[in-house]
């Protein structure tokens, strides 16, 4: 298994969170790394069997330094509708918030329905080629005295 698999592995808990417990692997100076506390809460809502599509977006508020040890993380779909979902994920260490996120999932071909085409490198090209409208033509300058 791979770490950062092991460091975001969640496991179901009697009363409906998700338990884990940080890992030594992604250790900063003072705390985890925010991206495998990122990938943490992430991986909450992919194991969410109620699901719809797949991840577009998240965003992540880190409220409390992150200790060594257990935490435990709650998940919940704030809406759903015929295509996209919105999840509210947070984890918590001794009943405080150490971080929380706010994804959302769309449906389609690996959530790339939800947003726009990127424009490619042959469109950048002529979008550049064409010169501006000129708007000034000619100026006079004139001494003042």
């Amino acid at each position: 298994m791979h770490p950062l698999d092991q460091a975001t592995s969640l496991t179901s808990s009697p009363c409906g969170s998700l338990r884990g417990s940080t890992s030594g692997a992604y250790w900063n100076f003072n705390g985890p790394l925010g991206g495998v506390t990122a990938a943490i809460l992430m991986r909450g809502v992919l194991e969410r069997p109620d699901r719809l599509g797949a991840p577009c977006s998240i965003t992540v508020n880190f409220t409390a330094a992150v200790a060594r040890g257990p935490f435990d993380a709650t998940v919940h779909p704030v809406r759903t509708g015929r295509s996209v979902q919105h999840w509210y994920v947070e984890l918590r260490q001794a009943d405080v918030v150490a971080a929380n996120a706010t994804i959302v999932c769309a449906k389609g071909n690996a959530g790339s329905s939800a947003r726009r085409p990127a424009a490619t490198s042959h469109v950048v090209a002529a979008q550049r080629a064409q010169s501006p409208a000129p708007f000034l033509t000619s100026c006079r300058f004139r001494a003042s005295k």
